[in-house]
């Protein structure tokens, strides 16, 4: 689903994001660069957290400068509060969470988003060690496709990045250390397509996703899973993440 160059394209930007010294720049960061490959017309980041109970938004970055973001402010998502109060980062599309026509009748929809050319939406709720981090939102005018299962990959790769970027700034301790996954597989000898499994598998998706995205059976999955255990020494996907993506891990 994704080539080559837009794979390398991908690590370039992972260890540009590490790089970043503060949230503004961080987000400005992921605007500028994901239109590459996952192209739309607005992009929205806030930080959140837990407040009485309840999620709340602060701090509003958006891609176009000026913009004032009361509106979305002050508008009300009940469901996106389930995905910004949840244990784990989630990424999810606005066309999943509601029917199109009860989208298209609702009041947040007629009065918010309409009138600012605004249909699609593509979210990551970023959560680090069930403490939410920030949601940063792509949106897309009616006239262009909805995000597909390309743009959520793109989102799946750059997800665990992100938690551990925003996690690090809203502590105040600068930059995040960078874990750089291909490098790390390049020493293990993995193959292109083995290290494109071993990435999925660290952003943590099942077997159905993985096939799914790569477009191979889970026989063949299990086939280059094992060649990727026995260069690694690993036993488990949990092992594996562990290897690749932990801060203990040689660089």
């Amino acid at each position: 689903m994704l080539r080559e160059y837009e794979w390398k394209f991908l690590v370039q930007l992972v260890s540009r994001l590490y790089c970043c010294g503060s949230y503004e720049t961080l987000c400005a960061t992921v605007f500028q660069q994901v239109g590459t490959l996952v192209p739309f017309d607005l992009g929205i980041c806030f930080r959140t957290r837990r407040e009485s109970g309840r999620a709340a938004l602060s701090d509003p970055v958006c891609s176009q400068a000026g913009q004032n973001l009361s509106w979305f402010l002050n508008a009300n998502y009940p469901r996106w509060t389930e995905f910004i109060m949840a244990p784990n980062s989630s990424i999810f599309q606005q066309s999943e969470l509601v029917p199109l026509d009860q989208w298209e009748s609702s009041r947040v929809y007629q009065e918010i988003w309409a009138p600012r050319d605004i249909y699609w939406g593509l979210f990551l709720a970023a959560v680090r060690q069930d403490e939410p981090q920030a949601l940063m939102g792509f949106f897309r005018s009616r006239r262009e496709p909805d995000f597909g299962r390309r743009d959520l990959l793109v989102l799946e790769v750059l997800r665990e990045p992100l938690e551990n970027c925003f996690y690090q700034l809203g502590r105040g301790s600068g930059p995040a250390p960078v874990p750089d996954l291909r490098l790390r597989a390049s020493r293990l000898g993995l193959t292109p397509r083995e290290t494109e499994v071993a990435a999925l598998v660290c952003g943590g998706l099942d077997t159905g996703p993985i096939c799914e995205t790569l477009h191979i059976a889970p026989s063949t999955l299990n086939k280059h899973l094992a060649n990727i255990f026995a260069k690694a020494c690993v036993s488990s996907r949990a092992q594996l993440r562990t290897l690749l993506t932990g801060p203990g891990a040689a660089p």
